[in-house]
């Protein structure tokens, strides 16, 4: 009794703490710092920081530090409503709590703590979204999945951008390609599955996901386009780029030239002229919105990406980008406005031009049939500081650049590729040379203007060990006098060339530990780029480490190994293999299908159509038997043999047997499985938790999963008890205690012991249908409004569209017009 009583007492001290400070507004003093006043003015938290953000759920974050002037940002920890610091101040990012946890960032890296300040979700990503329906996606090295609220991964790590789930789905790029998965991580198509029947292009009917893309996200959006709506955009537009956190904007000039299937050809202008081409720049017409998407990527470092809309006639887009910068992300905003008095005159010029003869430019600039003879190189071994002397030939056949070994005055070997091309900072070029039976040579670097001196970095690598040898090396085309070409293919020569160059390399070995020698980390491949239609990965200086050969290249993990793919692009239909950082092959081009791995894991596909899992070293943990295998969580795949399903674990191991009739994942050590007609819940070693005798089950969120029996909802705890008799016709999940639930044809939301909150009035809420700093937005008669934890309107419905709140404030629509409000329903900046 004592122990319940010190509970309630508990939950009231928390409710009572969230209600103070739900009345406290911050406040600056005449020295420019910030603290706290309640409703009656009177200082509760001294001023004392240079930055603070609203209470939520009691806690505050703060800063010291920040000025916007000079651009510092300053370091944040968190407040309680008396002004006790909870969470010390030492991070470099943090947002207001949400569910119990709160975004944070340190050394560049994001995560999440809970109101205690502790690590709940460890600061390892390169940036992270909100949880929406249990799950958030978080980016990490490039690519970006999705965690549960406990940090397991819950979607692979496989996406370029992505969306928050609504409605158990979101949007999300791969390969280039927009199309919507399930929570399993399933690829559902390019059409949201909730409007597979409405074809229209009319505005979206309420009940349907926001089609605008998350502010949080990499922007995204489905490439739906109608040919000739986008033909006005084609002229010069004037572009202001504004920060929002500092506020500084950049304005310059872009030229939008011919537009095909609503995918235009853009540059960047100085004085008139282009010269930077966008990577990507797409106009969509999204269930009749008229929007955008870009990127900016030169030498395939994004710079900018982002999203937005059209205005009607064609004349003006505004929208949001993402820029990194350093250990953040710039948050911009993006105007344009079209030059109408300015005609487009500017000549359409390919922004990295491939060509083995001409190098565009004015006439009478060198072309790069000018490379063609003698080059002499001189190369640094990066370990052991030795400076060797070569040569190599270029010829030119059939108006294409080789290039050609040369030893003792003799072309004797061809190198496998030699590609030239004008690359951002001027003529560029890679090359690749096989020396069997075991060397294998690669490369990139620049040629100078004039075309007579070359400098780069090549990798040669012993194919089939680890073993890898970094150069830089520099060359010189050689006079004519020094070298000419003779109809044999032969060089003579007046004076010798070089010393000629063994094509046996032998690993060298470092005394005391007998290993090998590895190369430098900055020369080993770090990142896929692309190139043309085919992918490669460049070093951490941005040299092409692995020439580009692939057809789709995912990044490497923390085991130094990375899918890649050659086959059809579009339908992914082909094969897959695992390389290592020196492009060797760990696991062979031969399988169907591989999927990113986890902690040295992944699960193939053969050409059978069977699925087994095979680890980094390229040993199959599993042999392919399984119709299907989805992703870790928890440690723990579920898997379908016979028609039945089970689950495995990493090692391959089937732990629990494959009996069940259906499945859903592991969540917090517990899964959903349907037995004999029945469903119940399970934990990681098949232990039966919750009984099999519902007509459905959900998964565990927050502590509860919702149960069903003769077509009525109810919600049982982690032990299996029913704690929420079944009297629900459809339910969400929990979030911060409370749940979005379905009565007579009507929603409305219970607490945690079933307690309805608010009358069952509102409409289906299939984007936002949960708790967000302690308000929700609900939907009345296709109205939007807010309540608070009491139920109680704040806000009544009104709006067109509503987001949830962030920060103090909340986007809302009305007859056409965006703006956002204050939790009072005041507009505010």
């Amino acid at each position: 009794m004592r122990r319940y009583v010190l509970i309630v007492i508990g939950i009231l001290v928390f409710g009572l703490t969230a209600a103070h400070a739900q009345n406290l507004t911050s406040f600056k003093d005449a020295n420019g710092k910030i603290g706290f006043k309640d409703k009656g003015g009177k200082i509760v938290i001294p001023p004392k920081y240079d930055n603070v953000g609203f209470f939520s759920e009691g806690m505050a974050y703060v800063n010291i530090g920040y000025n916007a002037a000079s651009r510092q940002n300053g370091k944040f920890g968190f407040i309680d409503a008396s002004g006790n610091l909870v969470v010390p101040i030492k991070y470099d990012y943090a947002a207001g709590f949400v569910g119990g946890l709160a975004k944070v960032a340190l050394a560049g890296k994001y995560g999440f703590i809970d109101r205690a300040g502790r690590e709940a979700i460890p600061l390892r990503y390169d940036s992270v979204g909100d949880f929406y329906e249990g799950l958030a996606w978080v980016k990490l090295n490039g690519k970006i999945g999705y965690i549960d609220n406990s940090g397991k991964q819950a979607v692979l790590f496989q996406f370029e951008s992505a969306n928050n789930f609504k409605n158990g789905v979101a949007l999300v790029r791969e390969g280039g390609r927009y199309h919507y998965i399930d929570r399993t991580g399933k690829d559902l198509g390019a059409t949201p599955p909730a409007l597979a029947s409405d074809q229209s292009t009319s505005q979206p009917r309420t009940n349907k996901a926001d089609p605008s893309p998350s502010a949080n996200a990499d922007m995204s959006v489905v490439t739906k386009t109608l040919s000739g709506v986008f033909d006005k955009a084609v002229g010069r537009w004037s572009v202001t780029v504004k920060d929002r956190k500092f506020g500084l904007p950049l304005d310059y000039k872009i030229e939008i030239k011919n537009i095909v299937n609503g995918k235009a050809e853009v540059w960047m202008l100085e004085s008139g002229v282009p010269y930077k081409r966008f990577n990507s720049f797409e106009f969509l017409n999204l269930m009749g919105q008229l929007r955008f998407t870009f990127e900016y990527s030169p030498d395939g470092k994004i710079i900018s990406r982002g999203s937005g809309s059209v205005s009607g006639d064609i004349s003006r887009m505004t929208g949001t980008q993402l820029s990194p910068m350093g250990g953040r992300t710039r948050d911009e905003e993006w105007t344009a406005q079209k030059d109408t008095a300015v005609a487009s005159t500017s000549p359409a010029v390919p922004a990295r031009s491939v060509s083995g003869v001409e190098k565009p430019g004015s006439p009478g600039t060198p072309s790069y049939k000018d490379l063609v003879g003698v080059w002499a190189v001189t190369t640094k071994d990066q370990t052991s500081g030795k400076v060797s002397r070569s040569s190599f030939e270029i010829r030119m056949v059939n108006g294409t650049l080789e290039a050609w070994r040369v030893v003792n005055g003799k072309a004797d070997l061809k190198y496998t590729s030699f590609k030239v091309f004008d690359g951002e900072k001027g003529p560029s070029f890679l090359f690749e040379l096989n020396v069997p039976p075991s060397l294998k040579v690669e490369g990139t670097g620049t040629i100078d203007s004039g075309l007579s001196q070359m400098s780069g970095i090549q990798l040669l690598s012993i194919q089939g060990t680890s073993v890898a040898f970094t150069h830089q090396f520099s060359a010189r085309k050689e006079p004519a006098s020094i070298a000419s070409r003779t109809s044999g293919g032969s060089l003579a020569t007046s004076s010798p060339i070089g010393p000629r160059v063994s094509s046996s390399v032998q690993p060298k070995t470092p005394t005391g530990n007998g290993s090998p020698t590895r190369a430098t980390a900055s020369l080993i491949a770090a990142k896929p780029f692309k190139s043309g239609s085919k992918y490669g990965y460049r070093d951490a200086n941005g040299n092409v480490a692995i020439s580009p050969i692939y057809d789709h290249a995912f990044d490497f993990d923390k085991n130094d190994a990375a899918v890649v793919f050659k086959g059809d692009p579009l339908t992914m239909k082909g094969v897959y293999g695992i390389i290592g950082r020196t492009g060797s092959e760990i696991v062979s081009m031969k399988y169907a299908y591989i999927g990113l791995g986890r902690d040295g894991v992944y699960a193939f596909r053969n050409a059978d159509g069977k699925m087994g899992l095979i680890n980094s070293q390229g040993r199959e943990l599993s042999a392919p038997v399984y119709e299907s295998i989805s992703v870790d969580r928890d440690g723990m795949r579920a898997v379908k043999l016979n028609g039945r399903n089970g689950f495995i674990d990493n090692t391959g191991k089937l732990v629990v047997a494959a009996e069940f009739d259906d499945s859903g994942e592991f969540f917090n050590g517990r899964a959903a499985v349907k037995k004999n007609g029945k469903w119940g819940l399970i934990d990681a070693t098949g232990k039966t938790m919750v009984p099999f005798e519902y007509d459905h089950a959900k998964a565990f969120i927050q502590g509860y999963a919702a149960v069903s029996r003769n077509g009525k909802y109810g919600f049982v705890n982690e032990t299996g008890k029913l704690v929420i008799g079944f009297q629900f016709e459809d339910t969400g999940y929990f979030a911060e205690g409370f749940a979005f639930v379905k009565n007579g044809g009507k929603w409305g939301y219970i607490d945690a012991s079933g307690k309805a909150i608010t009358e069952f009035k509102y409409d289906a809420n299939s984007n936002y249908d949960r708790f967000e700093n302690g308000l929700a937005v609900v939907i009345l008669n296709g109205k939007r409004g807010f309540i608070d934890k009491t139920g109680r309107e704040i806000i009544p419905p009104q709006y067109d569209s509503a987001l949830p709140f962030r920060n103090g404030k909340a986007k809302v629509k009305i007859n056409g017009r965006e703006f956002f409000i204050d939790k009072a329903g005041a507009e505010v900046k």
